[in-house]
């Protein structure tokens, strides 16, 4: 039996699996970017940044009572939360959470 890791988010869903070198390889229909933190420009291949996606299943929002208070757009990708790196051509790992993007509770 081979056991993979499938990367998901609530907000874009089954986004990625493992391969067989524990690497992540997207799913189709799924774009993922690794971008600088600050400037949103892609980080070279090996660098650590932001993991952004993009799939047709992804949320549109989150909805407060003041209504939509966030939403990446209809042709942005969502920016999960969590660092990467590419490996090389569709590869990429999985590395930690952004320091503000953890959950912090009083």
């Amino acid at each position: 039996m081979r056991l993979r890791n499938i990367y998901s988010t609530n907000e874009s869903g089954d986004n990625a699996i493992t391969d067989d070198d524990g690497d992540f390889e997207a799913l189709p229909g799924v774009r993922m970017e690794v971008l600088d933190p600050e400037t949103l420009q892609p980080m070279p291949l090996g660098k650590v940044g932001a993991l952004h996606v993009r799939a047709p299943w992804t949320f549109i929002g989150y909805w407060t009572a003041e209504g939509v208070a966030y939403s990446p757009g209809p042709n942005a990708s969502f920016r999960t939360g969590d660092l990467a790196k590419r490996k090389g051509g569709t590869s990429l790992q999985f590395v930690s959470r952004e320091a503000l993007a953890h959950v912090k509770v009083p």
